[in-house]
């Protein structure tokens, strides 16, 4: 069936066609709002009381909220693990390596603190000996 244009609707279909459209805005009204009370609890671990519930004026909504969290980020994120920023760009060469996983080892190539890396094998009862020895031969050839 083809919608007809407000114009075309007859005072019934236009009741309808409005009670339909209140419904919705209702829906979208109580969305938004459980987003806000989501975002001021949220907010309200890491800032002031006064800047989350805002004054008798005015209280900040979800774009304001938004604006806080993002302040509260510094500008220049860096995580370093083992001395390597591990957003930064990937230089790592790409090298062999075992790690424990599971109730094994799994056997990687191109892993690093920046990618996962390729899981090529489950490894199961070796000793970790033989574990380097298998690293070793695979990064410097046996």
């Amino acid at each position: 069936m083809k919608s007809k244009k407000i114009e075309e609707m007859s005072p019934e279909e236009l009741r309808e066609h409005i009670a339909y459209l209140e419904k919705l805005i209702k829906l979208e009204c109580m969305d938004c709002a459980e987003d806000h009370s989501h975002l001021e609890k949220l907010c309200s671990k890491y800032l002031p009381d006064e800047k989350v519930y805002g004054d008798s004026y005015a209280a900040p909504g979800i774009i304001d909220f938004a604006d806080m969290l993002d302040g509260l980020i510094p500008k220049s994120l860096e995580i370093r693990k083992d001395g390597v920023d591990i957003f930064g760009e990937c230089k790592c060469p790409v090298t062999f390596s075992i790690e424990s996983h599971g109730t094994g080892y799994a056997l990687y190539r191109g892993r690093c603190c920046h990618r996962h890396g390729l899981n090529l094998a489950f490894i199961t009862e070796a000793d970790k000996g033989t574990l380097a020895m298998i690293e070793g031969a695979l990064n410097h050839g046996a």
